[in-house]
This record gives structure tokens, C-alpha cells and sequence, in this order.
């Protein structure tokens, strides 16, 4: 099975073990936030290098630690610890709450493949992140420990050798060499940062699905220098990870053997949490029925192998700032019809925007409405909906309620109908003096002096 043969080998190079786990633990701080968990991380060696698969290690260290901060109540503290026992080094995780149902846990153990666990559990999307932990702990020469205390306390900890790799075979593999001859051209970076994509300073994330390891290892060469790049190769795997990773962008192969490509595409466009990642698809023949048919399902880009390397960076480039334009038209509230979205693919996330917007408005004189309220009229989680609503307009929940707040009191302004203090409480500002605070630093100007310019 395909899911049981992924990523069978181990790309190890020295990385400062304490650096690389507070890194990732303060990647999940967000995540933790939007629960208001605290995240206590306890760091028990000193400055220590050991040899590891960074991408492997990070992938196992994420989704325990974002599954404790899914299934662990708000408002409580996860307890995160790094140590080493005797010739292993350790990460455990303790926090209130299942970490995984123990009959999850059991089919875990009883089934041989992720494809049967699929089949057999009305959990499978959980289980197959929990599944990957020990496919990915174990190739890494690991142990995993879970353990639920009375269904309240959980208990996790993964394991590895501190010593992988013998003293003479301590050499990083070497990436697969690139097919192409000439210099492939950079990604325009300069298109990247003018629509801030890049204003964090991280390489863009691209999920590539991809079930020949050839194929794979070939785009993955030409394009890891300028993007974080995630495989998987099979659908249900993309679909789980895309859940997870929330990459920004997609490039799948057209024929998988659990699925085609149009079919992930639709898929992947009609779930809310994935609905506004660009997708690519690749394709061996010009095969109009399923390009179309893909095309329709929502993939936004597709292109034929072999690849010219340099069509696919343009393209990738182009996606990326179309989604930052949508992004500042989202934040700015330029909601007019779905038609105006940059493909018709996106018409589930403009009526994401303007449900939100409309909800906003009705709610504005019932001072509980909260970001709790519209996660329940969504019908998502706080994490989901957080994820969402940062993907699509790059702000907060409460950022973005506060903005379409601002955006009726300005529409008030130019009425001159009311007053500022009656203004501030029909839009929920409670407080006039932090409504003129809030509209100053967004409008730049006091909303007395709105309401005579414009």
C-alpha cells in the first residue's frame, strides 16, 4: 500500500536538537492561543547536536503536538518536555483530555496497513495522522508511548537514538539530481513580496502528490531551494495533510491509485478548510475530457509532462499573487458578487466572508456575540474557523469582526444621522473614547473628521 511505503528513507544532517523543538513548539503557539492553552516547554539538556531527518522529525513533533492541542480542553496547559535517557533522546507531552481514543489506539495496533484502518474506523482522518507518528518514529529508528489516564489524562512520548548513524557513514544524502541542463530561473520573488507572501521570511509551503518516487525526487530537486515541500501519494493522505499543513499551494498528479486528480480536486475545493489553495495538475497526456473535468472541479492551473520547469515556477508565481490580490480584497471587505472571485472555485470561500460580514452586521448591539457565536452559526471548530479566516484576509477573528465594526460606523459617518458616542454603541464599541482610538489608527483620521471629508 501506498501510505505504508512513503517516504522510506532517512535524509539525515546535525541539527541543534533544543533550537529545532522550541522552533516548532513556537509554530504551535497560535493554535494554542486561538484555546487559550498554555504551552510549557521544559528543555532539560544543554546545547546538543544530534544527527536526525529534520522534515521527518518535524512532521511526528507537529501532529502530536497539534493533536494534544486539539483534544485538550481550553483554557488548560500542555506540558512539553525534552530530555535524554541514557543513548536516546525524548519529547513528552501531558495534558488533560485523550490524546487518542483508546479504540483508535487498539486499531492502530490491530490493523497492518493505514488503508485497512481507513476502512475500518469512523475516525480514519485522526488515525491516519497518529499512524503516520509511528510509521515516521519507527524508520527513524524510534518508540512511541501513548497512554490515556482515566479518559482525562493523556500521556505522550516518541523516542529516538541519539546516535543514528555510524561515526564513518555521518554524511547528509545527497539530493537527486536535477534533469534539466540549463539554470532553471528563480520563483519572482519580487511579485511575492510586493503581495507579502513572503513577509515572514519563510519559503512558501507546496504539498506535492506524487505516487512514482522518480517523479517525485525530479520536481522536488528543481524546486526545494525555493519552497518547503510536503509528499504525499495517495489522495487520502494529500486531503489529511492539506487539513494539517494548510500549505499554499497544490501540485497533484492526475491519475492516483486511490483517486484522479480532478476527483482530489473537488474535494479538496468543497471542504471549507481547504477551499482556497491553488492546485496544479500534472498530466502526461493532453487529455482534454479530465483537464476540463478538473478544470470544472476547481484545480486552478494544470500542466503536461515533462515539464518545462519554467512554465511551472511562472505558473506557481502567478497562482500565489492571484490568492494574495483575493486576500486584500477579502481583508479590505470588497464583497460585491461571488463573480468577482478569481475563479468560480472561490465561491465557497466569498460566501465564507460575506456569511461572517452579514452575522457581523445583525450582531453588532448584542454585546455576547463573539468569535464563539459565528464558529457555531459556521458550524467550526475555533481552530478551523481561526485557520480559515487567516488563510483567506491574513487577520484574526477578532481583527476582522472589529474591521467590519469600523466599516458600518464609517457608513454611519458619511449618513451624519448620528452622533459619534450613538454611532460607537450601535456598532458594539461600548467605550466611544476606544471607538475613536480603533477608527484613528485604521482611517487615519477621528471619525469627526471622516465624517465631514467624506
Amino acid at each position: 500500500d501506498r501510505i505504508e511505503n512513503n517516504k522510506k528513507e532517512l535524509y539525515l544532517s546535525e541539527q541543534e536538537l533544543g533550537q529545532l523543538i522550541t522552533d516548532l513548539i513556537k509554530d504551535a503557539k497560535p493554535s494554542a492561543d486561538i484555546k487559550e492553552i498554555k504551552l510549557k516547554f521544559t528543555n532539560t539538556i544543554e546545547k546538543k547536536t544530534v544527527w536526525l531527518d529534520k522534515d521527518k522529525i518535524t512532521t511526528i513533533i507537529n501532529r502530536a503536538v497539534n493533536s494534544a492541542i486539539e483534544y485538550s480542553p481550553d483554557l488548560k496547559t500542555i506540558h512539553i518536555k525534552l530530555g535524554i535517557e541514557g543513548k536516546q533522546w525524548y519529547l513528552e507531552i501531558k495534558h488533560k483530555g485523550e490524546f487518542i481514543s483508546d479504540s483508535m489506539l487498539e486499531a492502530i495496533k490491530t490493523y497492518r496497513t493505514m488503508d485497512d484502518a481507513i476502512y475500518h474506523s469512523s475516525e480514519s482522518q485522526k488515525e491516519i495522522g497518529i499512524r503516520l507518528i509511528y510509521k515516521l518514529a519507527d524508520l527513524h529508528k524510534g518508540d512511541v508511548q501513548i497512554i490515556n489516564k482515566d479518559q482525562e489524562d493523556a500521556y505522550f512520548k516518541v523516542s529516538f537514538p541519539l546516535d543514528i548513524k555510524s561515526p564513518e557513514d555521518k554524511t547528509t544524502p545527497q539530493a537527486p539530481k536535477v534533469t534539466q541542463q540549463e539554470e532553471l530561473p528563480n520563483i519572482n520573488h519580487r511579485i511575492l513580496n510586493e503581495h507579502n507572501i513572503l513577509s515572514n521570511g519563510d519559503k512558501p509551503t507546496l504539498l506535492l502528490v506524487e505516487d512514482e518516487k522518480e517523479q517525485q525526487d525530479e520536481i522536488y530537486s528543481n524546486l526545494n531551494k525555493e519552497f518547503d515541500i510536503t509528499t504525499a501519494e495517495t489522495a487520502a493522505e494529500a486531503i489529511q495533510i492539506s487539513k494539517e499543513l494548510r500549505p499554499d499551494i497544490i501540485i497533484t498528479k492526475m491519475y492516483l491509485h486511490d483517486m484522479r486528480g480532478a476527483e482530489l480536486s473537488l474535494a479538496l475545493k468543497s471542504n471549507i478548510e481547504t477551499s482556497h489553495i491553488p492546485i496544479i495538475l500534472m498530466t502526461e497526456s493532453n487529455d482534454e475530457k479530465h483537464i476540463i473535468k478538473g478544470l470544472q472541479n476547481g484545480a486552478d492551473e494544470y500542466i503536461l509532462k515533462p515539464f518545462n520547469y519554467r512554465i511551472l515556477k511562472a505558473s506557481i508565481s502567478n497562482l500565489l499573487a492571484n490568492r494574495a490580490l483575493l486576500r486584500g480584497r477579502y481583508a479590505s471587505l470588497e464583497l460585491q458578487e461571488p463573480i468577482d472571485c478569481v475563479n468560480c472555485a472561490t465561491d465557497l470561500d466569498w460566501k465564507f466572508i460575506a456569511t461572517i460580514k452579514e452575522k457581523v452586521e445583525e450582531n453588532m448591539g448584542d454585546p455576547s456575540f463573539n468569535v464563539d457565536s459565528l464558529c457555531a452559526i459556521m458550524n467550526m471548530s475555533r481552530t478551523s474557523f481561526y485557520n480559515k479566516l487567516k488563510a483567506l484576509t491574513d487577520q484574526t477573528p477578532s481583527d476582522f469582526i472589529r474591521l467590519i465594526k469600523l466599516n458600518h460606523a464609517a457608513l454611519l459617518l458619511k449618513r451624519r444621522e448620528h452622533t459619534i458616542a450613538e454611532i460607537a454603541e450601535i456598532t458594539g464599541f461600548n467605550d466611544a473614547k476606544y471607538f475613536r482610538e480603533v477608527f484613528k489608527k485604521h482611517y487615519h483620521m477621528t471619525p469627526s473628521k471622516y465624517a465631514k471629508e467624506k
